[in-house]
């Protein structure tokens, strides 16, 4: 029972979002899950000029595991 988080570009012109959400969709609703879509960035979250909000994220996440 691994949490999972997703975090993905709204505006990706690469990978299929709805194909992300349906997999989203998917997973047990018992298992802790969250999903973050950024709707102004494109592809690379963690390289667009607002990364700061991905990393922000990210850590908030981690942070939320730590004793």
């Amino acid at each position: 029972k691994s949490p999972t988080h997703i975090m993905m570009a709204g505006n990706d012109q690469i990978v299929d979002g709805q194909r992300t959400i349906g997999f989203y969709d998917l997973l047990n609703e018992n298992l802790e899950k969250s999903i973050k879509i950024y709707d102004h960035m494109y592809h690379e979250i963690f390289n667009e000029l607002e990364k700061h909000e991905t990393y922000h994220k990210l850590a908030t996440i981690f942070e939320s595991y730590l004793p």
